[in-house]
């Protein structure tokens, strides 16, 4: 069991909901009543929790994490807005990591997170924008002690419990990823783009090996070379180096 970790920021002001249909979605519903950053919204069941692209995240009743985070990161420059995904990924693996030391921890490309090639977590960034980036709201959903899943993801699909066979406090294992988050937050606030950069890149699955990837149905090998200030993902294949956003590639795992 790990001690619960103290912040100055992250989960200060903690929300918990029984249910409710998004924490996100909630979270824009009041965002201008609860002007306190680092709000944590939680929510222990999520009926209608949404992921990447319009996906759904299912997630059992009490069994595991789905939250948010509101944030005002307006240091920000719109053009940097992919290190919030960096930071919030970089976030999860160290939590997890202290949980699943002897565990294979990935970051797959833009921000879900792997163990053993298998998704544990997923993340939803919604940016508030006019002129600049107003506020931020970071959905997270983590599996920590749901052991079945829809036939349809569970090969797929993994959680702490699953790997370990152990229950988990969802508070403890909370206040560790707000410690981590507002670690890399603080530090994205430093503007120390180049460590962050760095260790993204360390714990990026596939990075500087050759991976099967799909393009309209279409597979091919390629390497994936970096990730640009965007987000694109830099791949070489067929001899030359091509830039994706997300959902114009996809990994065959």
């Amino acid at each position: 069991m790990l001690l619960k970790k103290e912040t100055l920021l992250i989960g200060k002001s903690l929300l918990i909901l029984e249910e409710t249909d998004s924490t996100n979605a909630f979270l824009q519903r009041i965002i201008k009543d609860i002007p306190t950053e680092g709000t944590v919204v939680w929510a222990k069941n999520q009926y209608a929790g949404r992921g990447q692209a319009h996906n759904v995240w299912e997630s059992e009743s009490n069994k595991n994490l789905t939250f948010s985070v509101l944030l005002y990161p307006k240091f920000l420059n719109l053009s940097h807005l992919f290190y919030l995904n960096k930071i919030v990924a970089l976030a999860i693996f160290k939590a997890l990591k202290n949980y699943l030391s002897h565990e294979k921890i990935e970051i797959k490309w833009p921000n879900d997170i792997l163990i053993n090639k298998k998704k544990i977590c997923g993340i939803l960034i919604e940016n508030n924008l006019d002129q600049r980036l107003n506020a931020s709201i970071l959905g997270i959903g983590i599996n920590i002690n749901q052991t079945q899943f829809s036939p349809w993801i569970d090969f797929k699909t993994t959680s702490l419990k699953k790997i370990t066979q152990k229950d988990y406090d969802l508070h403890e294992v909370l206040s560790e990823i707000n410690y981590w988050l507002e670690y890399y937050y603080l530090a994205l606030k430093s503007h120390f783009f180049d460590s962050i950069d760095r260790e993204y890149l360390q714990n990026l699955f596939g990075y500087q090996e050759e991976n099967k990837f799909k393009i309209q149905e279409k597979e091919f090998i390629g390497s994936i070379i970096g990730v640009h200030k965007d987000g694109r993902l830099a791949v070489h294949h067929d001899g030359s180096v091509k830039n994706y956003y997300f959902k114009e590639i996809e990994y065959v795992l």
